[in-house]
């Protein structure tokens, strides 16, 4: 498998000579598994270069299918989708895999990204074909023969992290999430005061972390939310979001092999991160990881 990162931002995207070193667009990642249709995860504002890159193939005759797998439909993970170019052509088809959040119709959020009163091509009429199939945590299902693993993720309006295993290998994308430790999210929002868990909420966050850490057990590599350093994620934990040391401690009862920090804060400058980075990897020094940290347009092989 080969993984390019098209987008590594969370919430909005900051270009600019502060982030251009790993990169402003928000969150968009492709793997590709030789002989099968691209697969993309989350449709964030990376998605633009990634559709220019893929209209050299078949998407650019409307001959090419793309498989896009959403986290859940918060703006910074769907705000690409009407600027792909394939969506364009007719005859391309996308089949857009995801939870429905909120109560509302999968096909129904996602149009709202394109509608009339926010731009100028409604949903209903992009000429693309699109099909929307509803996942559930702990449903597996195949695309192309590649085997796919919802896992159900800690933050506000649900959100869902994948596993994809092709060929013998693996990558886990897991993001937005919080810890399971001190806030609870429900369909709409936290339940509780941060620290005061009822033993309900206890009990379901620990059976979220457990299904989490088997899910991504001994992975090749896993692309990780930490959006967060320590003292920001003590201010805001109820925002759904992780840092390095949370990441890594999942990682590491994963017996993972290889964690990829994600979903950069777009309050974090290029020298941010690789303090954020270097912190990290010193921490983790005995652990037997290796740790990495997204760059918009790197790609990593997966063998």
């Amino acid at each position: 498998m080969r993984v390019t990162f098209w987008g590594v931002r969370g919430s909005y995207p900051v270009p600019g000579t502060a982030t251009a070193r790993y990169g402003g667009h928000t969150s968009c990642v492709q793997v590709d598994v030789p002989g099968k249709s691209p697969i993309i995860l989350d449709a964030g504002t990376g998605m633009r270069a990634l559709g220019r890159h893929l209209k050299s193939g078949p998407l650019g005759r409307g001959e090419g299918s793309v498989n896009v797998l959403l986290t859940h439909l918060h703006w910074d993970h769907i705000q690409g989708l009407p600027f792909f170019d394939p969506v364009f052509v007719p005859g391309n088809r996308l089949n857009i895999f995801a939870r429905s959040g909120r109560g509302t119709r999968l096909n129904d959020a996602i149009a709202g990204v394109a509608g009339d009163a926010v731009f100028p091509v409604v949903f209903k009429d992009l000429p693309a074909n699109f099909k929307f199939m509803p996942v559930k945590p702990r449903d597996d299902f195949e695309i192309e023969g590649v085997h796919i693993t919802p896992i159900a993720l800690n933050h506000p309006g649900t959100s869902t992290g994948f596993r994809i295993n092709a060929g013998g290998r693996s990558v886990a994308y897991i993001t937005d999430t919080s810890p399971f430790d001190r806030i609870r999210y429900k369909k709409t929002f936290a339940r509780g005061v941060p620290g005061h868990l009822v033993a309900g909420d206890r009990r379901i966050l620990a059976r979220m972390e457990k299904d989490l850490i088997a899910g991504i057990r001994g992975c090749d590599l896993v692309i990780y939310d930490t959006t967060f350093t320590e003292d920001e994620y003590a201010q805001t934990p109820h925002w759904g979001h992780s840092t390095p040391w949370q990441a890594i401690q999942i990682a590491r009862a994963a017996d993972a092999k290889k964690l990829v920090l994600y979903h950069h804060s777009p309050l974090r400058s290029d020298d941010d991160l690789d303090r954020m980075l270097d912190d990290a990897r010193q921490r983790s020094s005995d652990m037997h990881i290796e740790i990495d940290a997204a760059r918009q347009g790197e790609s990593l092989e997966v063998r």
